[in-house]
């Protein structure tokens, strides 16, 4: 089973060239192999090249652009204020493996950034998220192959989706703009050492904190279409955004200030039996976030407050073994669903059941004021 989030955030100017450079990843150089092993595995199989920058040199001919151009593999001027470059940075691919009464439940979620950058300034302008994850259920243990091959699929097969056609088919739609009203960024992911704990045998804490900066980052700009700047921690030096293309060339793009940030804190995970009966066992699930939106340049605080989720899993009588960071990372992705969600247009009994009171209601009311602004 396939699933994406495609999302935008900006709008364009007119008499824009976009100047594309090829396929590139986040983080240093030394680091692109550690961080995208199947990714770069699949990406380095063809000898003496990148096989996704050849295989997008041919799907980009068909890129039909209305209000701006685009220029496949020529750099652009120094002297052009006005040239933008172009580039589909993978932030991060993570892989999960679950043992289900037998079998294997095999997850990879792809996660990269349609990334577009003042060419002189070397600056972000803009930025489109796009998130990819594949199901598979396994008889056996999956092997390294075996993931590998499912890799190949997402980048070249003839899936519902993979990554590549959707970056071009995401080009006919974007709009960027140098001109916006405010940019948004997740700045700060703290974890508990219960979120440690649980996620310890599937994830590092660096990982941990790049799923969930990443992940409430797109939520943002799907559910609200807000102008977001990328979670950097881990890919950048200061401002700088490191860039490694895969072509070999190595850029250092620098991220705007937010103008309003948000700091997130995974303080707890509860699991706790719910009911059992004949069939199996039904158990909670739940995650508690605490959520601070500010102006960093003021230290301005709209919002500070703990928001909860939980999720119910029905376990089959005779299952030997459970997995309980799968359940976990639902009910924490489907909470920062839920709360970017309810951005715009608060709901108070929803916000009364998952904060246990309404005593700072008006100030998540006030969040609508700072997403609109981000528009």
């Amino acid at each position: 089973m396939l699933a994406l989030i495609l999302c935008a955030s900006v709008r364009a100017d007119a008499e824009t060239t976009l100047h594309y450079a090829g396929f590139s990843y986040l983080g240093r150089a030394e680091l692109i192999e550690k961080n995208f092993p199947y990714t770069h595995s699949v990406d380095a199989s063809l000898p003496g090249g990148s096989r996704f920058d050849a295989a997008l040199a041919e799907k980009m001919k068909r890129v039909q652009l209305a209000d701006y151009g685009i220029a496949v593999g020529k750099l652009a001027s120094l002297q052009d204020q006005d040239a933008l470059g172009l580039t589909l940075a993978l932030e991060s691919e993570m892989v999960s493996v679950e043992q289900l009464a037998g079998q294997y439940k095999l997850l990879i979620q792809l996660s990269a950034q349609i990334l577009i950058f003042d060419y002189a300034a070397m600056k972000i302008v803009a930025t489109y998220p796009i998130d990819v994850q594949f199901n598979d259920l396994l008889e056996n243990a999956p092997t390294y192959d075996d993931i590998r091959q499912r890799f190949e699929r997402l980048y070249f097969g003839d899936a519902e989706i993979n990554l590549l056609n959707l970056f071009v088919d995401r080009l006919g739609q974007i709009t960027p703009n140098r001109k916006h009203q405010g940019f948004i960024k997740v700045v700060n992911v703290a974890l508990s050492e219960q979120a440690l704990t649980w996620s310890a045998e599937q994830l590092s804490p660096q990982q941990l904190r790049q799923l969930l900066g990443q992940s409430f980052t797109r939520n943002l700009a799907v559910e609200q279409q807000v102008s977001v700047l990328p979670y950097s921690k881990g890919h950048a030096v200061g401002n700088k955004l490191a860039l490694q293309y895969a072509s070999g060339d190595a850029y250092m793009i620098e991220i705007p200030e937010p103008d309003y940030a948000v700091d997130i804190e995974l303080r707890g995970l509860k699991k706790k039996h719910y009911s059992s009966g004949a069939s199996g066992e039904a158990i909670i699930y739940a995650a508690q976030g605490q959520f601070t939106f500010y102006e960093p340049f003021s230290g301005t605080v709209f919002y500070q407050g703990r928001l909860h989720h939980a999720v119910v899993k029905k376990v089959p009588a005779g299952q030997q073994s459970i997995a309980d960071w799968p359940s976990f990372r639902e009910s924490i992705l489907t909470l920062f669903q839920q709360v970017t969600r309810q951005l715009e247009e608060p709901d108070r009994k929803w916000f009364e059941k998952h904060s246990g009171g309404t005593g700072n209601y008006k100030s998540f009311q006030s969040l609508t004021e700072v997403i609109t602004r981000c528009r």
